[in-house]
């Protein structure tokens, strides 16, 4: 189904700088993007895999998700019309990338079959990334951001901002304590990764934090 474009105007922590800086999150996932992927990302994930084996560093402690092709899921993408893609850019540069998806329904027991937008995939570019590198990241908060325009997307579409995805295992703290999503446990139909969901309150909760002022919190109410 044809969307029109949307940007919303969001902000990001600048570490070096100690400030927040202007961004904008689009409803898209453009040639640019995926060009940044493999013109910025890709060397700096090289450098990092380079890095680690100067300092016999085991190859298991790299990010998970390095190992995606964005390139191939963005061209995907065009001809799935249940899934949607995101975009955060700054100071010209792709920041983080997302693709949801609109045909999944949750597992909860008080919510079971309702519908939710399933975070397919979400990753950061990998400057802004913790490596254990001694490198400080470059922006902050790209992963909340990303994960409030999924329960902000939700929103709109009516499902009480809910959302639900599967976790890499570097990731289970963020969304335990950062986003304080449920855990339902490891699905082994799935890679045996943890699967997470938001519940109604869970929900209020994320989009209460910031960065969608335009969002109705009584939309999200049960």
């Amino acid at each position: 189904m044809a969307r029109h474009l949307e940007t919303d105007s969001v902000q990001l922590y600048d570490v070096e700088k100690q400030s927040f800086v202007d961004a904008e999150l689009r409803n898209t996932i453009s040639r640019e993007n995926v060009k940044d992927w493999e013109n910025l990302w890709l060397p700096e994930q090289v450098r990092i895999f380079n890095a680690f084996l100067d300092r016999g560093r085991a190859i298991a402690n790299l990010k998970e998700s390095f190992h995606r092709n964005w390139s191939k899921k963005v061209y995907d993408l065009q001809t799935n019309q249940n899934q949607q893609g995101f975009a955060l850019t700054c100071e010209g540069k792709t920041q983080a990338l997302m693709i949801v998806d609109l045909n999944r329904k949750s597992r909860l027991p008080n919510q079971n079959g309702r519908p939710l937008v399933y975070v397919d995939f979400v990753q950061s570019a990998p400057w802004n990334m913790s490596q254990e590198n001694g490198r400080t990241n470059k922006y902050r908060k790209c992963g909340t951001i990303m994960l409030r325009k999924a329960a902000s997307f939700s929103a709109s579409l009516g499902w009480k901002g809910l959302i639900g995805l599967h976790s890499l295992s570097s990731s289970i703290g963020f969304y335990e304590r950062k986003m304080s999503m449920t855990s339902l446990g490891l699905d082994n139909e799935y890679q045996n990764l943890t699967y997470f969901e938001t519940t109604v309150e869970q929900a209020k909760e994320i989009l209460r934090q910031g960065d969608y002022d335009n969002v109705n919190i009584n939309s999200v109410r049960i």
